[in-house]
């Protein structure tokens, strides 16, 4: 566990923090490379070490190590190009069709908090309306993507976003959201999510949400929905967030979307990793922390990503209704996605 700790400092401070990128005494290029990958900061890194923001380490373990992340780096700025063309062609549509679509996660910080290439991601996630759900996913078909889920109609009482695939281009997959949680997990007013979107600089047809909303947003999903253990990637998205957020609209917009227990997590991971360094959280932030440091790097610790859900709920007593939306679901199995 020590050694992950040490890691995990080094690795933060090749994504954001000065000097030289050093090569840990007695720790293989590989491993350092792997756990870079690993946690999707690589291409970050790259990036800085081609700016040369940040110096390569000496010697042949440190020109190994340039060649592995700059590498990583080329790699995800062709990814961009990808996305990019595919993001073009939807909205293009989604704007004739008088369809808003909001960018979610890495498809909007990707742009708003990064320079191209690094920031990696799986997918596009796209926010509609629940009533202009039918019309995109007849786009979505229209420009060859198809369901995971074998009955999206059904998914939609199960769920609240469906993956769906290209059918001759199987990295671009899109997360098709109609929400951003199930209930009791957050309190989310779409009319005002929407009300508040913003649009994205060069790219026309999208919005993102308000930088607030982001936070609330980028919170919950890492902590409430995966345990707050996971890709440190998630920490350096809010590490790079937090300088611009306002403390007073932060505090109102955490308790309008139940989101207080969640960001103070996602805060304090931040600065472990990342610095300045503070004061921890207490109370049920403090106790989810704890969790996640025990997890990390576990695996697929469904256990672990319970107790921190439960915990995470804000105010606690929604646990309750949270309790009930778990009761009331059926799963839906369906072809190599996630479940429903």
């Amino acid at each position: 566990m020590r050694r992950q700790r040490q890691l995990g400092r080094w690795a933060g401070r090749a994504a954001a923090g000065p000097g030289p990128l050093e090569v840990p005494a007695g720790v293989p290029v590989e491993a350092l490379a792997r756990y870079l990958e690993g946690h999707r900061l690589a291409p970050r890194v790259g990036g800085r070490l081609l700016r040369r923001d940040l110096e390569p380490a000496p010697g042949q373990a440190g020109a190994e190590l340039e060649r592995r992340l700059t590498a990583a780096h080329r790699k995800c700025l062709a990814e961009d190009a990808l996305f990019t063309q595919v993001l073009g062609d939807l909205g293009e549509r989604a704007a004739a069709a008088g369809v808003p679509l909001v960018l979610l996660k890495g498809a909007d910080l990707a742009s708003r908090l990064y320079r191209p290439g690094e920031r990696p991601r799986n997918d596009v996630d796209l926010l509609v309306r629940p009533g202009d759900l039918q019309v995109l996913e007849e786009i979505l078909r229209a420009t060859g993507f198809r369901p995971d889920h074998p009955d999206p109609a059904r998914a939609r009482a199960h769920w609240f976003a469906v993956t769906w695939r290209h059918g001759t281009r199987p990295r671009v997959q899109v997360d098709l959201h109609w929400n951003l949680a199930r209930p009791g997990r957050a309190r989310w007013n779409l009319d005002r999510v929407f009300g508040r979107t913003e649009e994205v600089p060069g790219l026309p047809g999208f919005r993102r949400l308000e930088r607030h909303d982001l936070a609330c947003h980028l919170a919950l999903h890492a902590v409430a929905f995966h345990g707050a253990f996971g890709r440190h990637l998630w920490w350096l998205d809010v590490h790079l967030l937090a300088p611009g957020l306002d403390e007073g609209t932060l505090a109102r917009r955490a308790r309008e979307t139940g989101a207080g227990v969640a960001w103070q997590v996602a805060e304090a991971r931040a600065r472990e990793l990342f610095g300045p360094p503070a004061a921890g959280p207490r109370g049920r932030a403090a106790a989810i922390l704890r969790i996640a440091r025990h997890w990390e790097g576990r695996g697929d610790a469904r256990a672990g990503r319970w107790l921190v859900a439960l915990l995470a709920v804000d105010p606690p007593w929604q646990a309750a209704r949270v309790a009930l939306d778990v009761a009331r679901r059926t799963v839906v199995p369906h072809r190599g996605g996630r479940r429903a």
